[in-house]
């Protein structure tokens, strides 16, 4: 049988608070609690706070008797309150909200940085190096590719590179919607930024416009050019699926 110690109970106030000044020692068989310590030993949730109502704030923060901010608790979730109780961001099964919202559309539900190896199609390279990085924020996703130091030969298709993620499967993608650009520099001679669009779902980006050649603007797959030393780069910024 569990038992209650008491130490010494300094004050109970009209409202029903007990105010400790010293240690409770055993409040129940698995822990303790005292004025500045919470512990327990047991295994779960060792720890349960019931509100017998339906209000949303279940606990209050305060600095020396006066409320700073509350925590509350919601259905799969918790609200993070001001001093006066008013939320002022909530974490649910949606995501994450800010101020007051409880829209799920609203919901920061993703934040992601990493990297990825990008697939280069439309021309035929070999050597080099190649590196994706990308950083996304709920459904936006920037992303940059390289393709450093290879030599190539025209692959006779439309050049695409890869992406990390499939874009939205509502609307094809073009600039300024994903904004992008790309070069080949061959001893510093040729260089472009062609036009380009993420198609719907699609995984990659889609360049339509192959480089600048003595001012001439030439389509993708007609870039019959050889070279060596070659460089790419794109960075784009498109809506995730």
């Amino acid at each position: 049988m569990s038992t209650i110690k008491v130490d010494t109970i300094a004050t109970r106030t009209g409202s029903g608070n007990i105010t400790l000044n010293n240690n409770v020692a055993s409040l129940t068989s698995s822990g303790a609690i005292s004025g500045a310590n919470i512990t327990a030993t047991s295994s779960g949730a060792p720890l349960t706070v019931n509100s017998t109502n339906s209000n949303t704030n279940k606990v209050i923060f305060q600095n020396n008797g006066s409320a700073v901010s509350h925590l509350g608790g919601i259905s799969n979730g918790l609200v993070f309150a001001n001093a006066a109780g008013t939320q002022i961001g909530r974490l649910d099964g949606d995501g994450l909200k800010f101020g007051t919202d409880s829209a799920a559309t609203n919901a920061l539900d993703d934040y992601e940085e990493g990297t990825y190896t990008p697939t280069f199609t439309g021309f035929t390279g070999s050597g080099g190096t190649i590196a994706g990085y990308y950083t996304k924020v709920g459904n936006l996703c920037n992303v940059t590719a390289t393709y450093q130091g290879f030599s190539w030969t025209s692959g006779g298709s439309q050049l695409a590179i890869s992406l990390p993620f499939s874009g939205t499967s509502s609307t094809r993608q073009f600039a300024p919607a994903g904004l992008a650009w790309y070069y080949i520099i061959n001893s510093g001679s040729t260089s472009a930024y062609p036009g380009h669009y993420i198609a719907n779902s699609s995984n990659q980006v889609v360049f339509y416009w192959s480089y600048v050649n003595g001012g001439t603007w030439q389509n993708m797959n007609t870039n019959s050019t050889n070279g060596s030393g070659g460089y790419l780069e794109m960075t784009v910024s498109y809506k995730t699926a």
